[in-house]
């Protein structure tokens, strides 16, 4: 039973590598048009390049929901001990479990994905090398 939650902690994990967005270059752009085998490369410059400057992630609200989990989580199980039901203690602190399971997933998926500022500085950086970016896939 308590290998269920690891195996979907690591399916998870194997996921959110491959579901990192990127952007999506319009084909005629002249830099594309030239040489259409430089529009990787530059993609590749231009993230390692926003890595560097302003990170890949840095919203807080990750962080906010995790502390609210775990709070919620020792609330629960506190009110109920409190309340002198050992049975309802365990019923919270399986369902407590379970929400922080779910918000250990939300922050996995979400520590891959470039926040608005990253997307923005590559954005910028591509229009700087001559690529129309129309979106992020």
């Amino acid at each position: 039973m308590r290998t269920l939650p690891i195996a979907a902690l690591a399916m998870t994990a194997l996921l959110a590598a491959c579901a990192t967005p990127s952007p999506v270059v319009y084909p005629h752009a002249p830099a594309a048009k030239a040489r259409p085998e430089r529009v990787q490369g530059d993609i590749a410059a231009c993230r390692a390049r926003a890595e560097a400057a302003v990170g890949l992630n840095r919203s807080r609200a990750t962080e906010r929901s995790a502390q609210a989990g775990v709070v919620g989580f020792f609330a629960g199980a506190a009110a109920s001990l409190v309340a002198g039901s050992r049975d309802i203690a365990n019923k919270a602190a399986a369902g407590a479990a379970a929400g922080a399971t779910g918000v250990a997933t939300k922050l996995l998926l979400e520590r891959h994905l470039p926040d608005e500022v990253h997307r923005e500085y590559v954005e910028r950086c591509l229009r700087e090398q001559g690529h129309d970016v129309l979106g992020w896939r």
